[in-house]
């Protein structure tokens, strides 16, 4: 049986949205790699369904922004070893630009729900819970 912090749980996967966002095309191209090829890379499992189930179990996030997680990951995970899977492509292809208006959709729609106090707040929930299948 796998055990998190809800708190932990709910951090890394808001962190999505801190790191993938149209923010992105103010960056600098090293930004842009490591935020989206680094760092996007591995925290985008944490939208997984498993972990979206939990915290809509557990009334931290919705229906609406569970569905919207869901494609974000789903759409993220088809880019993966395509021919846009790189810098250039970030820059222009209509799939990414997708991608970070949707990431930017979620986070609003988070933060409409959740003031930043309760944000930071939530980061800091202790209960365990159960990553099983």
């Amino acid at each position: 049986m796998n055990i998190i912090n809800l708190g932990k749980l709910f951090e890394n996967y808001y962190g999505i949205f801190e790191k993938l966002g149209t923010f992105l095309m103010n960056e600098s191209d090293k930004m842009i790699n490591y935020y989206i090829f680094e760092e996007t890379d591995i925290s985008i499992g944490f939208s997984s369904k498993r972990i979206l189930m939990n915290l809509l179990d557990e009334g931290i996030i919705d229906e609406v922004i569970f569905e919207k997680s869901m494609l974000l990951q789903r759409k993220f995970r088809e880019l993966e070893g395509t021919e846009i899977w790189n810098l250039d492509s970030v820059k222009s292809a209509p799939e990414w630009r997708f991608l970070m208006e949707l990431s930017d959709e979620i986070k609003v729609l988070i933060k409409t729900r959740w003031t930043e106090d309760e944000i930071s707040e939530l980061f800091n929930l202790t209960q365990a819970t159960s990553l099983n299948d």
